[in-house]
């Protein structure tokens, strides 16, 4: 026959019970602890891939370039590209500068934003651009400029 003994109100508590509720309690609590620090192992792991992805390789030539570089463009027109760092640039085309982040391309430097898309291939003046609208579902519309650069970030200095 189980004991039962009354708590601090008095009411009548069941041993077996109160010691398979705290049993519960405990893995309940480790559980968390253990979803908790396999969490924070997650983010510090993709906070690191993200660190020291490769990602930057294709533009190594234009990192940490704040000076304007100059596309002289078909049109006649001219595009200016800063690249911020090796995620960013503002690309100023028709008196408007758009933030635009890299995207994932086959072959050289691609960003895009604000309704647009700026896809560079080479480094230094001679080097290719051509300006994109961009499409709905990410993809590459129809070619507004085409483009060559004239002026190297040297120059600018």
């Amino acid at each position: 026959m189980q004991k039962r003994y009354p708590d601090r109100t008095g009411v009548v508590i069941d041993n077996i019970s109160v010691l398979k509720l705290s049993r519960a309690t405990s893995i309940l609590a480790l559980s968390l602890l253990l979803i908790r620090i396999t969490f924070l192992f997650v983010i510090s792991a993709l906070v690191g891939c993200t660190y020291f992805s490769h990602s930057s390789a294709p533009f190594a030539g234009k990192i940490g370039t704040d000076s304007p570089i100059a596309y002289h463009c078909k049109s006649g027109r001219t595009v200016d590209a800063s690249y911020h760092s090796n995620t960013t640039a503002i690309v100023r085309y028709e008196g408007r500068a758009r933030e635009m982040i890299v995207a994932i391309s086959g072959s050289g430097a691609r960003y895009v934003g604000g309704g647009l898309e700026w896809w560079t291939k080479g480094v230094g003046p001679g080097s290719q651009g051509t300006l994109f609208r961009q499409e709905d579902d990410g993809t590459s519309g129809e070619i507004i400029e085409m483009c060559v650069q004239v002026t190297s970030t040297r120059s600018q200095d």
